[in-house]
């Protein structure tokens, strides 16, 4: 928590501060970010699934959400569009769908 509230102050001081060193250390910071983010989304998502999986299987109170959840995990994930990691990534040269190119071009590449 402390390591957190650290990081927050430094993220908004470089904000303010021009400084080439808080600029490199801007840099490094989201580099991490990438890579923490990567491990805490699979540690997660892992964990969400097993806890949800054996409410299930001992039919512990509230199970049917459980059953719901997992329906819905396996639904996202299975109906991923083609064009997800290309709409991420900002490369509108190869998406074919005039709908998924819309919120690259007007939330993610504001002019």
């Amino acid at each position: 928590m402390v390591f957190a509230f650290f990081v927050g102050t430094f993220m908004i001081v470089q904000y303010f501060v021009p400084h080439p060193t808080f600029l490199m250390l801007y840099n490094v910071v989201l580099d991490w970010k990438q890579v923490v983010f990567g491990f805490v989304l699979i540690v997660g998502t892992l964990s969400m699934v097993k806890h949800h999986i054996l409410k299930v299987r001992f039919k512990k109170a509230g199970h049917l959400y459980s059953v719901v959840t997992l329906v819905g995990l396996v639904a996202m994930v299975q109906h991923i569009h083609p064009d997800t990691v290309l709409i991420m990534s900002g490369d509108l040269a190869g998406i074919t769908s005039e709908i998924a190119k819309y919120p690259v071009r007007h939330l993610l590449l504001p002019e």
